[in-house]
C-alpha cells in the first residue's frame, strides 16, 4: 500500500519529551485536506494504524485530526484573498497545486504552528524548535531559495513573514 502518512508515522516515532523532563503537552497533528470524506475513505485504515502507534507510544503523546479546508475563509483578509477573488476560481493547469501552496501559508498565518508535507521525515523531534525553515533547494541560478514545500514553523499566528510570503507568491 502507498505510504501516504509515512511522515506522520515518522513524527510519532521521533517526538520525545526532553531528557529527564515530564512528557509535556500533546503534539496536535492536523491533516488539512480539500475533501475530508475522500481522504478518510482512501486512507482511513492507514490513519487508524498510525493512531494506534501514537496511542501505544511511551513517548510524548501525538493526537491526529483530519480537517477539511475552507479555502475562501482561510484566504479572506490576506493578500491571497484579493488575488484569488480578482481572477475567479480557475487559474489554469496548476490551479490545484497553487491553491494548496497558498493554503499552507494561510493555515499557518491563521493558527500558527509547523507545516510539513505528509512525506517529510524528521531525523529528530522538531517540536521544540522555534520559528524555522528547512531549506529545500536553491533555484537553478543559485540566487534565491526555494521554500515552496519545505517544512517550516511560525509558532505565533499572524507572523509577519506569512504576509510577505503571500505577497511574493502572487507577485
Amino acid at each position: 500500500p502507498r505510504r501516504t502518512l509515512c511522515g506522520v508515522e515518522n513524527l510519532v516515532r521521533v517526538v520525545r519529551a526532553p531528557e529527564g523532563a515530564a512528557p509535556g503537552p500533546p503534539v496536535l497533528v492536523l491533516i488539512w485536506t480539500l475533501d475530508r470524506s475522500g481522504f478518510l475513505a482512501a486512507h482511513g485504515s492507514l490513519l487508524a494504524s498510525v493512531e494506534a502507534l501514537a496511542a501505544s507510544s511511551t513517548r510524548r503523546r501525538v493526537v491526529l485530526r483530519v480537517l477539511e479546508v475552507q479555502f475562501e475563509a482561510l484566504i479572506s483578509g490576506t493578500p491571497l484573498g484579493a488575488f484569488y477573488g480578482a481572477r475567479g476560481r480557475d487559474l489554469g493547469t496548476y490551479d490545484r497545486f497553487n491553491r494548496v501552496n497558498a493554503l499552507r501559508l494561510a493555515i499557518v498565518r491563521r493558527y500558527g504552528g509547523m507545516y510539513a508535507d505528509l512525506d517529510i521525515f524528521f531525523a529528530r523531534d522538531p517540536t521544540h524548535l522555534d520559528d524555522f525553515f528547512a531549506l529545500q533547494t536553491l533555484n537553478t541560478n543559485r540566487e534565491s531559495l526555494n521554500v515552496n514545500s519545505c517544512p517550516f514553523a511560525l509558532r505565533a499566528p499572524a507572523h509577519p513573514f506569512t504576509d510577505e510570503a503571500m505577497a511574493d507568491f502572487i507577485a
